[in-house]
């Protein structure tokens, strides 16, 4: 009994150190998108460069777009009042709502939704690891951003072409790809755990 507790206690740990490693980085990559491609120099502009008017400072910056395989990633500078990847942002709902409001509204959602998955995380005894793991770190990114910030920065835009049409995908950042990838990776964990469960269901 004792040895179990120790090693639960050892797995919570690496999850909590996992857990800052991931959202440190996740904030570094915002901090160093914000730094490389917004200024308020105007000298700093060139042909991927437009001035755009931000809040909630109120002023004008040159935001520099930076792109790499063929056009494909773009680094493209945004700020986000909405949810990941803009998904409310033609809701009609929410039209009535300012910027700051809306924000509002999505941190409370935000921080809800992950005090639910911090609870069935530890009343599944640190099941599915990986995937909370992930969700998790995302997630805190993204409040933090909007708790301190009042929007979540954006700057990675995948543009796909297709049968000669361009597709471009919601700008979306590294917090967006870690709750992604976390759900894909608890989806596959319930898949093979109903899979399991299955077989041995049909075995008896």
């Amino acid at each position: 009994m004792i040895k179990t507790k120790n090693i639960k206690s050892f797995g919570f740990l690496v999850f909590v150190f996992l857990l800052l490693f991931f959202f440190g980085f996740d904030l570094f990559s915002r901090k160093l998108a914000t730094e490389q491609l917004i200024s308020k120099d105007i000298r700093n502009i060139n042909e991927n460069s437009v001035i755009i008017h931000l809040e909630p400072e109120n002023e004008d910056f040159v935001k520099t777009d930076k792109f790499f395989f063929n056009g494909i990633l773009r680094f493209n500078y945004t700020r986000n009042f909405d949810i990941g990847f803009s998904l409310f942002s033609n809701l009609r709902l929410l039209e009535s709502l300012s910027k700051t409001q809306l924000s509002k509204v999505v941190l409370f959602v935000q921080i809800i939704s992950l005090l639910i998955i911090l609870f069935f995380f530890i009343k599944n005894n640190l099941g599915y690891f990986w995937s909370f793991l992930f969700i998790l770190s995302g997630g805190f990114g993204n409040i933090y951003d909007r708790t301190f910030n009042g929007y979540v920065t954006d700057f990675i835009s995948i543009d796909l072409i297709f049968l000669k049409e361009i597709y471009i995908w919601p700008i979306f950042n590294i917090g967006d790809v870690y709750v992604t990838f976390g759900a894909c990776l608890f989806l596959l964990g319930l898949f093979q755990e109903n899979r399991r469960a299955g077989k041995i269901k049909n075995k008896h």
